[in-house]
């Protein structure tokens, strides 16, 4: 007999006698609109001993809404933000408590629970939460410049303001409208753009607001020209400052904001404008030439500054005047207007009387242009040159100071020096030879009272037809003589040799037209001679008569023959006449006329004398 054994346990469960039993039968809630979180809790409770009593929370149906339960603790929490406006008012939903019997044993119930979406004043909303706008700056007070909107779900009336940024009040706004609308003229230059928070509130009891940013920029017109620091510039420059050389400096400032307020610079085009340059951006203006202050001493130039300024805006400009003021330099030497003077003058000068005068220039101007005389050095220096002579500091004349001390026939060398009266001195230095002379005492003497030429009347032009003679016992240059003609109606009838006095034939003559001319010729001597210095002049006159004399004068009767006479005519044929006529005075016209044939074929002719 084969026999099992197994071993068998039997648990006594306690009976599952009652069920679960909610606190309500149904459940109201409520919660604002635009917020989550806790609802609300049911309540379930189970009689029966534990642990059967254990009461576990579950929603039934619908399961797709935006609430959730606690399985312990039954609470219940919204999920997601409502909207009264748009959304659910209220959502009905079935709860179920289930206590904790085995599974087959367990026991619920159900409850219905209501959850309401309570209305809330919300917040006005701008259509446009930021927005940015640019304004001109020169657009005019009270112009509407932009306009806000926003809208209140509730349908509130709505009040607009500005909060804050609304620098020295440039705007207003209407408070219906929400027009921002310009409260003062704008400057950019001062404030170039604004940040302005504007608020809408709605006008429920418990008003509330939405602020926005409102981002103004301006817009900088070209409202300002370039201005000059100064009504006009002066500058200085020295004639020895080579090319490029710093000038000056013009500043100009522009009121405007960016490109509109930089300054460029330029030269008006002038026919001086070409020896200058001007840095475009600094205004620092620079010689392109090497300058003469005794060429000259000023320039006068147009400075035009303009802004930068670009479309739709236009480039605005001033201008001003700028004088360049070239300043001498000690930079010429003096010179004498001759390498070497020369004089020759009498004993019988008085004190006083001018000798000569030195000429020195020097090209620069003021003190440095002005000169200064002085004999610096004489021969012979036994002489007392200083004595015979003074010299004019200024004029440089030189004048006889004692006439005692003039010695006849010597010589006096001197050496004049010329300086300029500036700090740092040049000079120049020149030689003078004075020649001291007899004085011209005698007079020039004719060798006769009067001429008389005759010249016949068919002499030709330039012909010596006489001549005159006159002599000067002075010595010297003194008595060397001058011969000239005297101004008068029969001038141009012949020359003079100033030397030899030779009269020379200057026109043809013609008895039959004039038979006569007269003359005044000088004989000067050469006491007023640069070389000699004597103030005398000594001349005398005598006159020329010129008489013509007449010579024949025979003319044919025409200017041409033509005879035609036949080819075998006879010798002794009588072939035509040639005649001719004397237009001389009638004692001429008397004497016998000739007549006689020559030329090709003369032979084959004869002509009766």
């Amino acid at each position: 007999q084969l026999t099992s054994q197994v071993n068998v346990r039997i648990a006594i469960s306690l009976p599952n006698t009652a069920s679960t039993q909610f606190s309500m039968a149904s459940y109201t809630f409520s919660i604002d609109e635009g917020t989550t979180g806790s609802v609300g809790n049911v309540t379930a409770v189970d009689s029966d001993a534990p642990p059967l009593n254990v009461v576990t929370y579950a929603l039934v149906q619908p399961l797709t809404l935006p609430i959730s339960i606690s399985s312990a603790t039954g609470e219940l929490r919204l999920l997601s933000v409502q909207d009264f406006e748009t959304g659910n008012t209220s959502y009905i939903l079935n709860v179920q408590a289930t206590d904790s019997a085995p599974i087959g044993a367990q026991r619920l119930s159900i409850a219905v629970v209501t959850v309401n979406i309570i209305d809330v004043n919300e917040a006005p909303r701008f259509i446009s939460s930021v927005a940015n706008i640019t304004v001109s700056e020169q657009v005019a007070m009270g112009t509407i410049v932009a306009q806000v909107r926003c809208t209140d779900i509730e349908g509130s009336k709505l009040a607009y303001s500005i909060v804050s940024g609304n620098l020295n009040s440039s705007f207003s706004m209407n408070e219906t409208s929400g027009n921002l609308t310009t409260a003062k003229t704008l400057n950019a230059e001062a404030v170039s753009s604004y940040s302005l928070q504007i608020a809408c509130t709605d006008t429920d009891p418990s008003p509330l607001s939405s602020v926005t940013t409102l981002n103004v920029k301006l817009r900088a017109e070209n409202e300002f020209a370039p201005a000059f620091d100064a009504p006009s510039y002066t500058f200085q420059i020295n004639e020895t400052r080579p090319n490029g050389s710093v000038i000056g400096r013009v500043h100009a400032t522009d009121g405007d904001t960016g490109a509109q307020g930089e300054v460029i610079y330029q030269l008006a085009l002038s026919p001086t404008s070409a020896l200058f340059t001007i840095n475009r951006t600094s205004g620092e203006i620079r010689s392109a030439t090497v300058f003469d202050f005794e060429l000259v001493n000023e320039y006068r130039l147009t400075v035009q500054a303009s802004d930068l300024a670009v479309a739709p805006s236009s480039p605005l400009s001033s201008s001003i005047d700028v004088v360049v003021d070239v300043t001498d330099a000690n930079d010429h030497t003096p010179m004498f207007a001759m390498a070497h003077y020369q004089q020759t003058i009498t004993t019988q000068y008085s004190t006083g009387t001018s000798v000569l005068m030195v000429s020195c220039s020097d090209a620069d101007a003021l003190d440095r242009g002005k000169i200064t005389y002085t004999i610096n050095s004489f021969r012979p220096t036994s002489a007392n040159v200083l004595q015979m002579f003074q010299l004019d500091a200024s004029s440089g004349l030189l004048t006889v100071n004692d006439p005692v001390a003039l010695v006849p026939d010597s010589q006096v060398n001197m050496t004049v020096q010329c300086r300029d009266q500036a700090g740092q001195t040049t000079s120049a230095d020149v030689n003078i030879d004075i020649q001291l002379s007899l004085p011209n005492l005698a007079s020039p003497v004719f060798s006769m009272a009067s001429y008389f030429i005759q010249v016949a009347e068919n002499t030709t032009v330039n012909a010596t037809i006489g001549r005159v003679q006159a002599t000067d016992s002075d010595p010297g240059l003194a008595g060397e003589i001058r011969y000239s003609f005297l101004p008068g109606p029969d001038m141009g009838v012949a020359t003079i040799d100033e030397r030899l006095g030779t009269v020379n034939l200057a026109m043809p003559l013609d008895f039959e037209a004039r038979e006569q001319y007269t003359l005044q010729v000088q004989a000067t001597d050469r006491g007023n001679d640069s070389s000699t210095g004597s103030p005398v002049i000594l001349s005398t006159v005598t006159t020329v008569n010129i008489s013509v004399t007449n010579i024949r004068d025979l003319r044919f009767n025409q200017s041409a023959y033509s005879f035609t006479t036949p080819e075998k005519a006879n010798v002794g044929v009588f072939v035509g006449t040639i005649s001719c006529s004397d237009y001389e005075n009638l004692s001429i016209q008397s004497l016998p006329t000739v007549y006689n044939i020559s030329g090709t074929g003369a032979s084959l002719f004869d002509i009766d004398a």
